[in-house]
């Protein structure tokens, strides 16, 4: 339905031509520092005629989505000139012209995602106290009842001690019954808690997989979804803020997998001879098999919601994955302007807002890059994966080290040989 050409006029700046099929007109647009319309052809009227002839009819016919650059490297210091067209706005760099007609927008997104729509970006700081519309309530309320949940959650792993001391003493006097029963003791309540921390983390997948299907759904764009469905839009971020905090909490906390390696020795040892166990109807073989795949990764609520989103794609075969994709990279962008354009970063009224904008921004990315076929790190990708870690960069070392390993670690297509060489060095 749009095809975008090329080229340039003798004595004219260079410009691009949007040619609409069914659409009759034919719009060139200056790439200049001043970025002005030059002139279009229209049926009714001759060729070139000024913008001002054309307003009205492509008015009616066209829907017009302007995306506006982050960084205008070039001619940053050439203000643009005010158009006539009230189509047109100041300061637009790329134009899109859809048919109406058009229901698969996002065919028609030839440009890396290095942009967001002005008008949502400017409602962001607002995405922070986002209300659920009505058609938004049913998704919002379920996922609602999950997050109320996360807090404790991260309250409970943050406080986990481990029963070291106890599991040492009972290892090193291996016939004393005592030391024994203390340690189990000590460590059943523990794998109590690390069973809730496992079952949550299938609920969370569930509220995933909600999300995405209310986030991707036809006949709207992900940009559309992003701003009609700003609360679950909203609880989508607040799920990967959830996932890298408590990543970060497991990963420094080696009594977790201590306690539950212990435990499942010593109930395969109760079993053996025969012994009964305390605590071993609450964690059946079953389960426990499950929660040690769990642990064993280094980040396991990651995990787990990247193969929530793996599974969501392939399972919906009649949904593009661009949709998803779309959704995931725009939501990327979006976290990347607010932290490194000083306008919105100055609204953040403190410094918990910005960490939670750069776990959002590498949950997503870290999505994206497991469910795209070539991945985040791809010079095709519409993550501008250079100026996310820039951000990462610029923030205070210890506080996104966790983030940068994510980065380095949880990834799939880091190294692949299409990752630039520029990109790898930025996250050695």
């Amino acid at each position: 339905h749009l095809a975008l050409l090329s080229g340039s006029r003798r004595g004219s700046p260079d410009f691009c031509s949007a040619l609409l099929v069914n659409i009759p007109c034919i719009i060139l647009l200056d790439r200049s520092g001043h970025r002005q319309i030059i002139g279009c052809t229209l049926a009714s009227g001759s060729a070139g005629a000024a913008h001002d002839g054309w307003k009205a009819p492509v008015a009616e016919q066209l829907r017009l989505l302007i995306l506006w650059p982050e960084r205008r490297q070039t001619h940053a210091g050439l203000a643009p000139r005010k158009t006539q067209s009230a189509l047109i706005h100041r300061g637009a760099h790329f134009l899109y012209f859809y048919c109406p007609t058009v229901h698969n927008e996002d065919k028609t997104r030839r440009y890396r995602e290095d942009h967001s729509l002005q008008n949502w970006r400017a409602e962001v700081p607002a995405l922070i106290d986002a209300q659920p519309t009505e058609a938004e309530k049913e998704v919002y309320n379920q996922v609602n009842v999950v997050l109320k949940d996360a807090e404790g959650i991260l309250d409970d792993l943050q406080s986990y001690r481990g029963a070291g001391h106890e599991i040492r003493e009972a290892i090193q006097h291996a016939n004393d019954d005592k030391l024994q029963e203390k340690a189990w003791g000590a460590v059943v309540p523990l794998v109590g808690k690390l069973k809730k921390f496992y079952e949550f983390s299938q609920r969370l997948e569930a509220a995933l997989r909600g999300l995405l299907g209310a986030l991707t759904s036809t006949p709207y764009s992900p940009t559309q979804h992003l701003e009609r469905e700003q609360a679950l839009a909203k609880q989508f971020a607040e799920i990967l803020h959830f996932t890298l905090r408590f990543d970060e909490l497991k990963m420094t906390n080696p009594a977790i997998q201590n306690d539950f390696s212990y435990y499942r020795r010593t109930l395969s040892r109760m079993r053996i001879n025969n012994v009964p166990a305390e605590g071993e109807n609450e964690v059946n073989n079953e389960l426990a098999n499950r929660m040690s795949l769990f642990y064993a990764e280094a980040t396991p609520m990651l995990k787990t919601l990247s193969d929530a989103t793996t599974k969501f794609v392939s399972e919906n075969k009649n949904l593009p994955i661009e949709n998803t994709t779309d959704c995931l990279s725009t939501m990327a962008s979006v976290c990347r302007v607010m932290l490194e354009t000083p306008e919105y970063r100055s609204r953040f009224t403190n410094e918990e807002t910005v960490s939670f904008c750069l776990r959002v921004m590498v949950g997503v990315i870290i999505l994206y890059d497991h469910v795209h076929p070539v991945g985040a790190f791809a010079r095709t990708s519409k993550i501008d994966m250079k100026g996310c870690i820039k951000v990462l960069k610029e923030q205070p070392p210890n506080s996104v080290e966790g983030l940068l390993n994510a980065l380095r670690y949880t990834t799939k297509h880091l190294n692949d040989e299409t990752t630039s060489k520029q990109i790898k060095t930025m996250l050695q």
